[in-house]
């Protein structure tokens, strides 16, 4: 078998070296996407807790048209 040598190997290499710094960077961002997301979830989750006890209590006070 022939060796290319170093020269053909980094004309193979450097172009996956980009491409898995390009893949690394939009994962990186995808997981700050996540974060937020779940973040959001939990803000959402919070709020309506409180909008169905603010609406039972509104109820309680006999409250109409809501």
């Amino acid at each position: 078998m022939i060796d290319p040598g170093p020269a053909v190997g980094c004309l193979y290499c450097e172009p996956l070296l980009s491409e898995l710094a390009e893949l690394r960077a939009r994962c990186e961002s995808l997981e700050r996407l996540v974060r937020v997301d779940s973040a959001l979830a939990r803000q959402l989750a919070r709020s309506i807790a409180e909008n169905v006890k603010l609406r039972a209590r509104l109820i309680e006070l006999g409250v109409r048209d809501l």
